[in-house]
């Protein structure tokens, strides 16, 4: 297990090289580089990536740097390390209409779900509120478990032989 540590370090290490020759060439313009899913990420590659993260920040608000080219946008749950960097919080109590959009989605996916499933109606609302209750919010998540049930063989529930 240490060599494939080692390994994938250095091949991380590598890539932000080259990443750093990307950036600097200020051919290229204004650059945006967006991470999503970072807190995803497993704990070796966030100590890699978090204090070259702060340290490019450091270079974009340091007054004897030249404006840099780079914009860093990082989809994440908190990850220490990362408290420094500017965040925008989309949680509940900041969503102006008060959460409305998923319960939308996630209506709209279970009606998906139940229609080309052909299930019973009965049990619509029961799969809603779980839905809604573990979503936390995510309308990745939903998408993924409708997605997965929709993939999945269902057993005739509530059918009645003609």
């Amino acid at each position: 297990m240490p060599e494939r540590r080692a390994h994938t370090l250095s091949f991380w290490a590598s890539l932000w090289i080259i990443f750093q020759k990307i950036i600097a060439d200020a051919t290229l313009g204004h650059i945006f580089c967006i991470v999503d899913g970072f807190d995803e990420c497993d704990e070796d590659t966030q100590r890699f990536l978090v204090p070259r993260f702060v340290d490019q920040l450091g270079l974009q608000t340091s007054p004897n740097q030249p404006e840099n080219i780079l914009r860093f946008v990082i989809v994440s749950r908190d990850v220490d390390g990362l408290e420094v960097c500017k965040k925008v919080n989309p949680d509940k109590d900041h969503v102006s209409n008060g959460g409305g959009d998923i319960e939308l989605f996630v209506g709209e996916k279970v009606h998906e779900l139940f229609q080309r499933k052909r299930l019973d109606n009965t049990f619509r609302p029961t799969v809603q509120d779980a839905l809604l209750s573990r979503a936390s919010g995510t309308f990745l998540w939903v998408g993924f478990v409708v997605n997965e049930l929709l993939k999945m063989r269902m057993p005739a529930v509530g059918v009645t032989a003609g």
